[in-house]
């Protein structure tokens, strides 16, 4: 077939171009995108399961053998993760622009790459390298000459799902993985349920429309302009008075502008209802300078008992679900309830909701205040060194929140050394960093799930004989990460916020309540999944602990005795099917601020950017008492009927690859998984966040 003039000319324009590019070889129309993951296989259902127990007995040549783990201490060690970098630029790798290109499709120019920029490189075809790049938010495919770009040293792509980071071995990251989806989805509830009313907690949105109409409108006033534009942001429809337009407009307009305030992230983006929440209460917590502006607000609460009882309710449910307010000079609308108490002296700054407190918050303003921000530092490793210092204790008190109880379980990844299962277990150095990663990239998460609620501080800136014995070979038999304190304070965690709910909405509301995932709610009753999770982290306690040689610690005076080991079996049956668990399939991967530099108004977040898969060993230090006994019950002389071997188990596991950076724009949960699914490494996706 002759090709037509039009088609012809077309051709000889891509000639040329080729030519001016200097390219050599076929340049294709789009280079392939980056390679996507397998999706995790489920496995089948498992038959039931049995606790293990301290004495863990099998048979070997017909004899019983019997394994006592109480006497044994394990040593855990990671491998040390190495890189390498090649001579020359391949596909699937980061690469380096070394001097000035453009990234090309056909002959339009997609992108201008600066020296300096990172990109990952997903083919090579002879003189011409593909890359997808983010253009306007929107990944673009193109080519750039090989010639221009020098490779990086290898790195481990973060995965997307956490099964292809960490194989079979249950690990502490899929805990925190199924605990992350389970605590988004909960508090997602929460917030629905408490802005229109459930059981005995009243609307929080009926609060809203009826608290302004008691408030005087004659004058102007910045508190019940807060109240307003909150109650417009919430979609409530509010009737502003005329004294009050101008206040309400100025202050929605700051509030539109600062992305860092408005943005709606997290969780809060899987609906409109949840996004206009987090934007109703990110500007009740609007501070306010003067003690007039808010004294209406106050006494039409003291002067109406419905309206304060759901005001009190309202601010008690934020801070036992997330943390207790800032103290020093900020204070909620409580001490002006009283209205025959004069106000306390050194209030500078009142709120309507305030946000709150975090030892991440307390320590960041203890260390700076008002002070520039040095440009190396990072919070999260100055956190993890004053935790160790014992200079900051994450134990809750009697004020806390959930966010102090979640948070409290993570303190032992840090210091394994003191907890209760160190007499048993001993970490190297590689496992030890593998234990900081998986600190860094759980309070992360946890962290967005409260990102609405959580303040967000800116000041400034042998030879083998001939013959031998049959071998017995005894290795470490761990079903989960042995983590035991670490599972035991996440299951008293879920316990506390189960009795918080109850507290704010009744059983029977609780009852009612269904938790939230991104597609829809599930058909579990959130009371129901409460008690659920609260057993799955008690039973990776009781086998972390019986694997480790060491008695469980019993939860609740009273319970019955067989609730250790039926959470065990209840574990054990889960971790059978646990790559069938939606939960765990769900994309992690997210973006929380943490701070602001109010002088170059970057703000400094914490990244998880997906997973990443380390293999580790298990081995004894202390080897288990080891006895066997014939079919008739006598005692058999191990030693003269085997070489007695003390192997290594090797354990998949994985860790969220953690990460802080500075950046001018916020990415909700949708927009940064586009930037790591384009750019795929670590170096790289860090390299080009804005």
């Amino acid at each position: 077939m002759r090709s037509s003039p039009l088609n012809a000319r077309r051709w000889i324009l891509l000639a040329a171009a080729l030519v001016i590019l200097g390219g050599a070889g076929q340049l294709h129309a789009a280079p392939p995108a980056p390679t996507g993951e397998r999706a995790p296989v489920k496995p089948a259902q498992p038959a039931a399961i049995e606790a293990p127990q301290l004495e863990r007995k099998f048979i070997e040549q017909g004899l019983r053998i019997l394994v006592d783990r109480r006497p044994q201490q394990l040593r855990l060690e990671a491998e040390k993760p190495e890189a390498w970098l090649g001579d020359s630029v391949r596909g699937n790798q980061a690469v380096e622009v070394a001097v000035a290109t453009s990234l090309r499709k056909e002959s339009q120019i997609v992108a201008r790459l600066a020296a300096g920029r990172k990109l990952y490189i997903t083919k090579v075809e002879g003189a011409w390298a593909g890359a997808t790049f983010l253009v306007g938010g929107r990944p673009q495919a193109g080519w750039v000459k090989v010639a221009d770009l020098k490779p990086l040293p290898s790195e481990e792509r973060a995965y997307r799902h956490l099964q292809n980071a960490g194989g079979k071995f249950i690990s502490a990251a899929m805990l925190a993985q199924k605990a992350k989806q389970f605590d988004d989805g909960l508090y997602a509830a929460v917030e629905l349920a408490a802005n229109e009313g459930l059981g005995e907690m009243p609307a929080k949105s009926q609060l809203l429309r009826a608290w302004p109409t008691r408030v005087s409108s004659e004058s102007s006033s910045q508190a019940l302009a807060v109240l307003l534009a909150a109650a417009k942001l919430g979609n409530l429809k509010p009737a502003i008075p005329p004294s009050q337009a101008k206040q309400v407009a100025d202050l929605l307009a700051r509030f539109e502008s600062d992305e860092k305030r408005s943005k709606p992230l997290g969780f809060y983006t899987w609906s409109p209802e949840l996004s206009a929440i987090f934007r109703q209460d990110r500007m009740l917590q609007t501070p306010i300078d003067e003690l007039a502006d808010v004294l209406p607000l106050a006494k039409a609460l003291a002067a109406d008992e419905a309206l304060r009882r759901a005001y009190l309710q309202h601010l008690l449910l934020s801070y036992r679900l997330t943390n207790p307010p800032m103290q020093g000079g900020s204070s909620d609308l409580r001490p002006l309830i009283a209205g025959d108490e004069p106000p306390p002296a050194g209030i500078v700054a009142w709120h309507i909701f305030p946000p709150s407190t975090s030892p991440e918050t307390q320590l960041f303003l203890r260390l700076f205040g008002d002070k520039p921000v040095p440009e190396g530092f990072e919070l999260m490793q100055a956190l993890i060194d004053e935790i160790r210092s014992g200079r900051v204790d994450l134990k809750p008190t009697e004020i806390s929140g959930w966010y102090d109880h979640q948070i409290w379980s993570l303190a032992p990844l840090l210091m394994p050394e003191r907890t209760p299962e160190a007499s048993h277990l001993v970490v190297g150095d590689e496992y030890r960093k593998h234990l900081e990663d998986l600190f860094k990239g759980t309070m992360a998460l946890m962290r967005e799930t409260h990102v609405k609620q959580l303040a967000m501080p800116a000041p400034g800136s042998a030879a083998e004989p001939p013959e031998r014995k049959p071998e017995l070979v005894i290795r470490p038999d761990l079903s989960v990460e042995p983590l035991a304190m670490h599972y035991l304070r996440r299951a008293q965690a879920y316990a506390f916020v189960q009795q918080v709910l109850i507290e704010a909405f009744g059983p029977e509301g609780l009852a009612k309540m269904h938790r939230l995932a991104a597609d829809g709610p599930v058909e579990t009753t959130l009371d129901h999944e409460l008690g659920d999770l609260a057993v799955l982290f008690y039973g990776a306690h009781v086998v972390a602990s019986r694997q480790l040689g060491l008695s469980e610690q019993v939860i609740a005076a009273g319970g019955s005795p067989d609730l250790p080991s039926q959470a065990a079996a209840a574990f054990l049956q889960w971790a059978g099917i646990a790559g069938s668990d939606p939960d765990l399939a769900r994309d992690a991967r997210m973006m929380v601020p943490v701070f602001v530099d109010q002088v170059t108004g970057r703000i400094k977040v914490w990244c998880v950017l997906g997973w990443s898969s380390q293999t580790a060993w298990a081995s004894y230090s202390k080897q288990p008492q080891v006895s066997a006994t014939d079919a008739k019950g006598k005692a058999v002389d191990l030693a003269a009927r085997f070489e007695m071997i003390y192997g290594t188990q090797t354990l998949d596991l994985a860790a969220p690859v953690f990460a802080e950076a500075w950046v001018t724009k916020l990415l909700d949960r949708d927009e940064f998984r586009r930037h790591c699914d384009t750019y795929v490494t670590p170096a790289v996706i860090l390299a080009n966040l804005k």
